[in-house]
């Protein structure tokens, strides 16, 4: 076994034996988990949901999904702009009261037009967004907590045909602008970022983006740990 998968295998062990030694609450009920986010989220939900069972009621953004993962709609809550719609028409209906929102926006917001370099939503806007999603969770007691940004690999992504461009400075500005905009203001923030980059981000890449199942495994497990530590 090489160092990387003897690592991998290591990290898998300490995450499962952290969610095992939580015991499941009984008899009274669950809180509620809502999460919105990207493809990323996407693809991390069936094992993080899976983690959460008996802990907490989990549901997430959910609907006909699109052709692409690229394409926001269905699962995908797209940029911060979108989230913050999303969410404001979910309030709209009374019986939308989720203890604790559970947000990872930002791969969509960082989107570059190839030939212009306009970046889809500007640093301003994104902390403007974020600003807004935390009032209106604390306006509906809700618990934000905020998860940041995966990282992207430059010369892989931004390819000849590529419809977009992404670079990995824009991520790292983002994910900066979240822990200034949301991290002091007490919002916890779970540092998928790191964990993933931690992890040999590249070495687990399937296209420009998104990650294999070892990986989406790994992600659930750690943001499924995240949650259940701040318990």
């Amino acid at each position: 076994m090489t160092r990387r998968l003897l690592m991998i295998a290591l990290a898998c062990c300490f995450f499962v034996s952290t969610l095992r030694a939580q015991e499941p609450k009984r008899g009274k009920q669950l809180p509620s988990l809502y999460l919105i986010g990207d493809s990323i989220s996407m693809q991390y939900t069936y094992e993080l949901s899976k983690d959460l069972q008996g802990h907490y009621k989990f549901e997430r953004k959910n609907g006909p999904e699109t052709p692409s993962l690229d394409i926001p709609g269905g699962s995908n809550g797209g940029d911060s702009r979108m989230v913050l719609g999303y969410l404001k028409q979910k309030y709209a209906d009374p019986n939308f009261h989720p203890d604790i929102l559970l947000v990872n926006a930002g791969l969509h917001d960082i989107k570059r037009n190839p030939k212009t370099n306009e970046i889809v939503i500007t640093p301003e806007k994104y902390a403007q967004n974020l600003a807004d999603i935390d009032s209106l969770a604390r306006e509906h007691h809700a618990k934000l907590i905020w998860i940041n940004t995966t990282p992207i690999n430059d010369a892989r992504h931004n390819k000849p045909g590529m419809g977009f461009f992404r670079y990995n400075a824009d991520v790292q500005q983002y994910n900066k602008i979240a822990q200034t905009v949301l991290g002091d203001k007490g919002v916890s923030i779970i540092d998928l970022y790191s964990f993933t980059v931690s992890h040999d981000a590249d070495a687990h890449r399937v296209d420009h983006a998104h990650y294999d199942k070892a990986m989406q495994i790994l992600q659930g497990d750690y943001i499924a740990a995240s949650l259940l530590h701040a318990q």
